[in-house]
């Protein structure tokens, strides 16, 4: 009787809404091995990351895979890549997924007029197209990264992009003595699974978004668009969201580039593995 390997990731909500302070979180791993990793903070950047490798003479099945993570205020990403071989048809899968958010809060002063909350996000990087598990054989990766703003307690129109792009969203204000409190959360998850079923092969999805899913402005406009000048954002977490005018993004969280060089080396120690298991 052929053996199988199998591994699972559980399901990471998307939805964040701002906490009551500033929040740091990163997830990477499995839920199973030593290869899982869950860091929560309020100073950035947190990162984290992980990898794992399998192999098993006897069923002729190896693993590798690995995941980074990296939050800061404003700026989020996450890598995750897996290879999965098998060389007697044994029926073999596996998951690995890796998480980053932020939740921060802020007011709004010197606004003595109705006013918006304008932020633009967007996500850059690549992903293999998207799907959650491949029982039967081929790759699958996804990535998908979720903004909430708020104004007063009251969420508004959420961005969420699925691949590289760039959203706009704007909240209405109406401050109180020339004051307005409002926050903004976000989220990206990247997920990679594999299935080899019946047949020998090698698969090796990977979905990076490390060079990030960031906040490119957030400005308080008026009825036309137009930012009002004078206006200040003071955040809790200590992010001068006033410093982010158009056109120029926050300063990305450092990519853990050792953890990125891992999708690519989990690979070859893929490659490398089903050598020795045919040897």
């Amino acid at each position: 009787m052929r053996r199988g390997l199998s591994l699972t990731f559980m399901t990471v909500a998307l939805t964040a809404l701002p906490a009551s302070a500033s929040e740091l979180t990163v997830t990477v791993g499995t839920p199973y091995a030593p290869c899982q990793v869950t860091k929560v903070g309020t100073t950035g950047p947190l990162t984290a990351g992980c990898a794992y490798g399998y192999s098993d003479q006897t069923t002729q099945v190896a693993l590798s895979a690995t995941s980074a993570a990296a939050a800061n205020y404003g700026n989020i990403g996450v890598f995750a890549a897996l290879a999965l071989s098998s060389l007697q048809g044994t029926a073999a899968s596996g998951q690995i997924n890796a998480y980053a958010a932020y939740d921060d809060n802020f007011s709004i002063t010197n606004l003595n007029q109705d006013a918006f909350l304008a932020t633009t996000v967007s996500l850059e990087g690549s992903s293999v197209e998207g799907c959650s598990y491949a029982p039967t054989g081929g790759e699958c990766g996804y990535a998908s990264v979720e903004y909430i703003t708020q104004i007063g307690g009251i969420s508004g129109p959420t961005c969420i992009l699925n691949a590289a792009g760039s959203c706009t969203v704007e909240v209405p204000i109406i401050p109180f003595d020339g004051f307005a409190s409002a926050g903004i959360a976000g989220s990206v998850v990247a997920s990679v699974s594999a299935g080899i079923g019946g047949v020998d092969g090698i698969v090796s999805p990977v979905a990076g978004y490390l060079d990030t899913a960031m906040v490119d402005s957030l400005l308080i406009v008026d009825a036309n668009g137009n930012p009002i000048p004078g206006v200040n954002i003071v955040s809790d977490s200590g992010t001068d969201y006033n410093a982010i005018p158009p056109d120029n993004p926050t300063t990305a969280a450092p990519e853990p580039s050792s953890l990125a060089l891992l999708g690519t080396s989990l690979i070859v120690m893929a490659a490398s593995v089903r050598r020795h298991l045919s040897s």
